[in-house]
């Protein structure tokens, strides 16, 4: 009987479980980055705004429009703010995760630009600022230098309107550290992107993006030696050779001259473009290793701190000991809620089973007899 009463404390309990939880928060739409005298920008006004769909990303944006669909664009928004400084065009693209949302804001960053420290990524310079944060990507640009405070401040306030993070994805990590050139660094899912920054002697199909490949460049300068390195990735190791050995057909003829070193490690395929001379190509090379296997990813702002300064590594093993405390706790707490209640119908027991006369003490006992 006891028992029972133990499972309903739990049931109880457990019941309560979704009530303590936290709520998640929801992602915000479009009409949630419309300014009105924010505390943080001031006295900005809306002036009008454009929306962005896959439809008429062409009209839009026509030089963009093929990179944007491979990103995977969901919807987006221009808007046409004036503020004390002067006026300000915000362009806010929505893509399909944080993958897409890093690689366009890997695309979109100019050259020369300095990190301005808002959202989990960004980059700056005089007029305008281009960040990223969670599955979004913003484009804030001014007419010149004057506007830099404001647009700051803008994008300020836009990163705070985002409760959700994103993560730099795992396929940068790879990239060899002697020598890179972390501005240059671009993270690509497609055909069209991947040639406007590099010019290699293969087709469509030996690159394999359909089949859901993704890709890296960055430049590197060793020892006044200077070159790119592409990292391609893949789903799963056939796919992996299969497009090596498609790559390997098509590159011979430059192989031949040392215009280009290739090397597979597991799921990713590295080539190197540049004048480097055979020992540096393959101590660059050499660095580029992989390996199947679970690890705790602990602290990635070492490895990603070159080009994201302002990235914290999400608290996965916080997460992990909050709920082994939070299940410890519910397990004590059914346990006394099942000794209390127990214990209180052992007690009704008792209480029912002992004579009267000693549950009355001030009773009185008669002996009556004939006499």
């Amino acid at each position: 009987m006891y028992w029972k009463h133990a499972l309903w404390g739990l049931v109880v309990l457990m019941g309560m479980a979704p009530a303590l939880a936290e709520p998640a928060s929801p992602s915000p739409d479009i009409g949630d980055f419309r300014l009105n005298h924010d505390p943080i920008t001031g006295s900005v006004t809306l002036l009008s705004e454009e929306s962005l769909t896959p439809e008429n990303i062409g009209l839009a944006r026509p030089d963009q429009a093929d990179i944007l669909r491979e990103y995977g664009f969901i919807k987006g928004a221009k808007f046409f703010y004036e503020g004390a400084q002067g006026p300000l065009e915000v362009t806010l693209y929505i893509m399909k995760d944080f993958k897409a949302a890093f690689g366009l804001y890997s695309y979109l960053k100019m050259s020369g630009g300095k990190s301005v420290h808002v959202g989990d990524g960004s980059i700056g310079a005089a007029d305008e600022i281009v960040f990223w944060q969670s599955r979004y990507c913003f484009h804030i640009k001014g007419p010149n230098s004057s506007t830099k405070s404001l647009s700051h401040k803008v994008a300020q306030t836009f990163a705070q309107r985002i409760p959700q993070h994103g993560t730099v994805p795992a396929l940068v990590s790879y990239l060899p550290e002697n020598g890179l050139q972390s501005k240059s660094v671009r993270y690509l899912l497609g055909q069209a992107g991947f040639q406007r920054f590099i010019d290699l002697k293969t087709g469509v199909e030996a690159l394999g993006f359909k089949d859901e490949a993704e890709a890296i460049i960055a430049d590197y300068t060793v020892d006044r030696q200077t070159g790119k390195i592409v990292l391609l990735a893949y789903p799963s190791h056939p796919l992996a050779i299969h497009y090596y050995k498609a790559i390997e057909s098509q590159v011979e003829d430059q192989k031949r001259f040392g215009s280009i070193h290739t090397k597979r490690a597991g799921v990713i395929i590295a080539l190197l473009t540049g004048d480097f001379d055979s020992a540096t190509a393959n101590k660059l090379l050499g660095e580029i290793t992989y390996a199947d296997s679970v690890r705790w990813v602990y602290d990635k702002r070492r490895l990603l701190g070159r080009w994201n300064p302002n990235y914290s590594a999400v608290p996965v093993l916080g997460a992990v000991v909050n709920s082994i405390i939070f299940t410890a706790f519910l397990c004590l707490a059914t346990l006394m809620a099942g000794l209390l209640v127990g214990s209180l119908q052992f007690y009704r027991r008792w209480r029912a089973e002992r004579p009267i006369e000693e549950t009355n003490p001030v009773l009185i006992r008669l002996n009556l007899s004939g006499d």
